[in-house]
């Protein structure tokens, strides 16, 4: 589900690790169970680098609306295949009982993958 030619917070994209074939995907595969055994790394820098940015979506929509303005982050591609991963996981428990009034769904929000592991 990561889309292969969106840049990550360090201008990483999932084609750079696709571009180097089989070994650039035991590559990926390799920090991505490292990262996955040695939970306590998930706390690095590195992986919890997030740039957010919030912008009104504009036309005539109403600039005191909070459904008039869009978030746009860029992490890590690593932490973007934990979020889908984790997603994958457990987001049929996560989203039976998560309130109305949070956007942490599937595909909205990075923040989930983290809930799911605490």
């Amino acid at each position: 589900s990561l889309k292969s030619s969106v840049m990550d917070y360090f201008s990483v994209t999932s084609l750079h690790f696709l571009h180097l074939g089989v070994e650039g995907v035991k590559h990926f595969v390799f920090i991505f169970n490292a990262i996955i055994g040695q939970i306590n790394s998930s706390s690095t820098s590195e992986l919890n680098t997030v740039w957010a940015n919030i912008l009104f979506k504009g036309g005539d929509k109403d600039r005191e609306h909070d459904r008039s303005y869009r978030t746009i982050s860029c992490c890590p591609i690593v932490a973007k295949a934990l979020d889908s991963y984790m997603v994958e996981l457990y987001d049929g428990g996560w989203s039976a009982v998560q309130a109305s009034t949070q956007f942490q769904g599937s595909n909205s929000s990075h923040v989930l993958a983290s809930l799911c592991v605490t």
